[in-house]
């Protein structure tokens, strides 16, 4: 995604979203691993909240911008490693109460 970026100054890819669009679509392969990297991607936001919910995670909104800005690379891990410090949080008050 750099790479792209530096060299034709569609910066990640937001900067001419027709030509994304349009490379993205440009056969049946990458139109198929693009649909389901988006299928993949709402799964994942819909999963994102409801565990935020559960767990009484704030700031769920944060996932979203990165989703759309960087992709799920990036953004799931993240999303993981709080979630993980949510649920130790919440064992540690099962355990002192």
């Amino acid at each position: 995604m750099l790479s792209e970026s530096i060299e034709t100054g569609n910066i990640l890819f937001w900067t001419q979203p027709d030509r994304t669009t349009a490379e993205l679509l440009a056969n049946r392969t990458s139109t198929a691993f693009a649909l389901d990297l988006f299928a993949v991607v709402l799964v994942a936001a819909i999963w994102m909240t409801v565990e935020s919910r559960r767990l009484s995670m704030r700031g769920v909104w944060m996932y979203y911008v990165l989703l759309a800005l960087f992709g799920l690379g990036g953004t799931l891990p993240l999303f993981l490693w709080r979630r993980e410090r949510a649920l130790a949080a919440t064992d540690e008050g099962l355990v002192r109460a």
